[in-house]
């Protein structure tokens, strides 16, 4: 990955996924501690997501124009958008109508493409019921793998904003 902090974030997320994994293994998965782990894993890898496509965007137009700091602070960085690929599509569409055609382009052209737009899915469907109280159906293993699929998205997304 060309984003450097991205690239740090998701590499950050894998090392608490495995020290998480380590500890659920230990404890077994029955356990009510893996369960909150399970659930703050989560949140960690949405958040993780969320972080890495604004980022990826605004530091490619912020190195773009500079002066543009505080705008792209306002209304990406800042702003709450889950990272949906709708969500992405329409962010990188504020700034360029070319590059959001060129990354959905990219995106339908992606080996396994339904596959990683379902996990991406799959974990923003997840968060939200777990925002809203609910308990996600989605186990540790199925959470991490679903990141490394929604990753491939990120990937994409990296290459074109060179």
């Amino acid at each position: 990955m060309n984003n450097q902090i991205a690239n740090q974030a998701i590499s950050d997320c894998n090392d608490e996924l495995t020290k998480i994994r380590n500890q659920i293994n230990t404890l077994g998965s029955t356990h009510s501690i893996s369960g909150f782990l399970t659930r703050y894993s989560l949140i960690k890898i949405c958040g993780t997501l969320e972080i890495c496509y604004k980022t990826i965007i605004a530091d490619y137009y912020e190195n773009s124009a500079p002066h543009l700091g505080s705008f792209i602070g306002f209304h990406l960085r800042d702003a709450s958008m889950n990272a949906k690929y709708e969500n992405i599509c329409q962010a990188i569409k504020r700034f360029d109508s070319g590059k959001s055609t060129l990354f959905k382009s990219q995106i339908q052209s992606l080996p396994n493409k339904d596959r990683a737009l379902q996990s991406l899915s799959d974990l923003n469907t997840a968060r939200n019921e777990f925002a809203h109280g609910n308990h996600p159906a989605l186990t540790f293993n199925d959470i991490c793998d679903k990141f490394t699929e929604s990753i491939r998205i990120l990937d994409v997304l990296d290459s074109i904003m060179i």
